[in-house]
């Protein structure tokens, strides 16, 4: 049986703790409801009966289809916005100006491991977009993917951000057919949605074009709407909601 020295003893419990520091490390960075690096808001307080609804990545081809029925329905909502994409297509973002407006950046891209400068030098022109459309600049960002870091936190609070990575995600599976497969796929989306959904949540429903999202969107709005009724959950803005 080989002799096992201190050294080695100490080498491998280096390598044990280095180990362990990055696999946490990785798990704040990657999971979007990670807190230790600091404040990031999943939910709002428990007590109140209500839920936040948010979309990502907009303007997008469901941008305008989700605003009317939010409208028909009397819902608030809150838009994440590229400033690019924004600023690429205008019209597109009109239907944004009367809900809530959080941003993304300048593009929908991960900002971990970045510099200060670069991470201001992404979200201050889409902050700036957000008060031309409003007449009033951000107060929510939302990191692309979820994915956060010590820096971006940090830069986000000091240019008076809060970061948002909502606790719940509509996850809709493509379902192969007609109108029927899509409908029971809406049905079982929301279904396994609210089964866990807890007051203060907040809900994004992503954009997904490869799931045909412009299409279903009233239908899932609708859907997700009558299951937050029955649950005694009102939707609420989320500056109401998050404070």
């Amino acid at each position: 049986m080989p002799h096992i020295t201190h050294s080695k003893i100490r080498l491998a419990a280096g390598l044990a703790l280095f180990s362990g520091a990055a696999a946490g490390a990785a798990y704040e960075i990657f999971c979007p409801k990670a807190t230790f690096f600091g404040k990031v808001v999943t939910h709002g307080p428990r007590k109140n009966h209500a839920v936040g609804i948010v979309f990502d990545q907009t303007p997008n081809p469901s941008t305008a289809a989700a605003c009317r029925r939010l409208h028909e329905l009397s819902v608030p909502a809150t838009f994440f916005i590229e400033g690019k994409r924004a600023r690429a297509f205008p019209r597109t973002t009109a239907p944004i100006q009367a809900f809530e407006i959080g941003i993304h950046g300048e593009v929908y891209k991960p900002l971990i491991f970045k510099k200060e400068q670069e991470i201001r030098r992404n979200l201050r022109p889409a902050i700036d977009l957000a008060l031309d459309l409003q007449n009033k600049g951000a107060r929510y960002f939302m990191p692309p993917y979820g994915f956060k870091d010590l820096g971006l936190i940090r830069t986000a609070n000091a240019m008076g951000l809060t970061v948002i990575n909502p606790a719940r995600t509509l996850r809709i599976k493509p379902a192969p057919g007609g109108c029927n497969h899509i409908k029971r796929s809406i049905e079982e989306a929301v279904t396994r949605l609210l089964y866990n959904i807890k007051p203060g949540d907040i809900i994004l429903i992503p954009w997904s074009q490869r799931y045909g999202t412009a299409e279903m969107i009233p239908d899932i709005l609708t859907e997700l709407l009558v299951g937050l009724k029955a649950l005694g959950l009102s939707p609420w803005g989320l500056r109401a909601l998050a404070g």
